[in-house]
């Protein structure tokens, strides 16, 4: 619950003002069999986790939730395209270590992770798993990556349901 995926259908179920049951599932790979047979409607799953399957044709890509039609997908239009430009979203992650992380130790991984993002190979690999490229890496000490952090977190806040209004669960205690 609180997923991506879970969000986004919330979301678009906001939207459409339909009565719409969730049914969470612990991953793609567990998704995907009731998607294929019928007994799920629709899902907004990871574009990575789907691909194989939408080339396949055991799944039919609608609409994605990026602001830009995707390279591996050209024909699959956006969301706003389809009718919901409030559905706008791409699924974000960081590389992230514990506190305290020695100095030596953060430059091996940046070295190491600049490296391998530049590497020709690991951008075609990522680009055929349906990955774009994005925000490059750069080290928890430059004050660009607070500040960007700041605005994507400022950008997603307010387009998303209240939670309280997912979940069930008031807001620090309070009745509904």
């Amino acid at each position: 619950m609180g997923s991506l995926p879970h969000l986004l259908g919330e979301q678009f179920k906001s939207l459409i003002a339909a009565d719409l049951t969730d049914v969470p599932y612990k991953g793609t790979g567990a998704l995907l069999p009731d998607l294929m047979s019928g007994r799920v409607a629709f899902a907004f799953p990871a574009t990575t986790g789907v691909l194989s399957h939408v080339k396949a044709g055991s799944v039919r890509a609608l609409a994605i939730t990026s602001p830009k039609r995707i390279a591996l997908m050209p024909n699959v239009p956006t969301m706003a395209e389809a009718g919901y430009p409030q559905i706008n979203s791409i699924y974000r992650s960081a590389i992230v270590a514990p506190p305290g992380l020695p100095a030596a130790i953060e430059a091996q991984l940046t070295a190491a992770l600049q490296q391998v993002t530049q590497d020709a190979a690991t951008i075609t690999l990522l680009e055929t798993g349906g990955f774009e490229r994005g925000v490059p890496a750069a080290r928890r000490d430059e004050v660009g990556l607070q500040k960007r952090a700041a605005e994507v977190e400022g950008a997603d806040r307010g387009q998303w349901p209240a939670p309280e209004r997912i979940t069930g669960v008031p807001p620090n205690g309070e009745n509904l």
